[in-house]
């Protein structure tokens, strides 16, 4: 099957998470994607595997899963109907891990904690032989209806151009305490993704910094805020936009990790000024959206 674009989704843990972000993927895509997930056992490298299934014990559905093998074993004809491959890299990123502990690999960053992630999503993308590639998809993202054409069509507008495009980053909070100047700020269109528009919940939907969030609610809340605009600014710079997640073209993306292979390139803010060296420009279509830290479900499921 020919393909429009890989997503690269590097994994520790968190398989509830992972389902959402799963079923949000082939719920609200146009486009035809490859879906990479990559991951490792993070009891064999020393971590704690974090049970995102007791976000909230009261929601039934969000405590199915307890592992991503779990998952796979569980929904594997699923994910294969929908594309979705399952990349099990514990042994490579023991190794990685062993170097980068011995000092042999990049050390020091904007952000330590993101080598094992920009690992695994360095390791994704030489499985990538799509023309564009999404990096950076964190399990805990959720994409709004046909969020991925308005990031495509920016590449092939831009096609002779140095460009990274990425949607709006939206963030939950809590309703009661959600600064009141967010609202206008994010009306003016030069700050609307660093400053990650607010979706505002009920105090009793948040758990562990996580929300939950009904599948209606977003899309509603996606239709009220989309704006047939697109917000520019210089990779490297981070007055305008958020960096995370990002649909680049393939060509491009393999051009930025370079020589810097599994040292670089780090989950976010590495990356983006590893792009801005290059001279790199991002684009923010107000037509396309992802939600971060969101459990979404549907109103059937609560």
């Amino acid at each position: 099957m020919m393909f429009d674009s890989t997503v690269v989704i590097p994994m520790l843990s968190q398989p509830n998470f992972l389902a959402s972000a799963l079923r949000g993927l082939v719920k609200h895509s146009l486009l035809s994607h490859r879906i990479l997930v990559i991951y490792s056992h993070p009891e064999m490298q020393g971590h704690v595997p974090y049970q995102d299934y007791t976000v909230d014990i009261s929601l039934r559905g969000y405590r199915k899963y307890t592992s991503i093998r779990d998952y796979r074993e569980k929904r594997g004809d699923w994910c294969a109907e929908h594309h979705i491959e399952f990349h099990d890299v514990t042994e490579q990123a023991l190794a990685f891990e062993e170097q980068y502990k011995a000092g042999k690999i990049y050390s020091g960053g904007n952000w330590e904690g993101g080598h094992d992630t920009a690992f695994k999503d360095n390791f994704g993308l030489a499985l990538v032989d799509t023309e564009f590639v999404v990096n950076n998809f964190d399990a805990d993202f959720y994409p709004g209806p046909g969020w991925d054409v308005p990031l495509a069509n920016i590449l092939r507008t831009f096609h002779d151009s140095r460009v990274i495009a990425m949607p709006v980053h939206v963030e939950p909070h809590v309703d009661h305490i959600v600064p009141q100047p967010r609202t206008d700020i994010f009306e003016d269109t030069r700050h609307i993704a660093n400053n990650r528009p607010i979706l505002a919940l009920p105090n009793e939907r948040r758990s562990n910094q996580h929300y939950r969030i009904y599948e209606r609610e977003w899309i509603d809340f996606v239709q009220q805020w989309k704006r047939d605009e697109t917000i520019h600014e210089k990779c490297g710079d981070r007055d305008y936009l958020h960096w995370v997640p990002t649909m680049v073209r393939t060509k491009d993306a393999k051009e930025i990790i370079g020589e810097w292979s599994y040292k670089g390139a780090g989950y976010d803010l590495e990356m983006d000024n590893r792009c801005g060296q290059l001279d790199f420009m991002k684009v923010c279509p107000r037509t396309s959206f992802i939600l971060h830290r969101g459990l979404v479900v549907d109103e059937t499921d609560a």
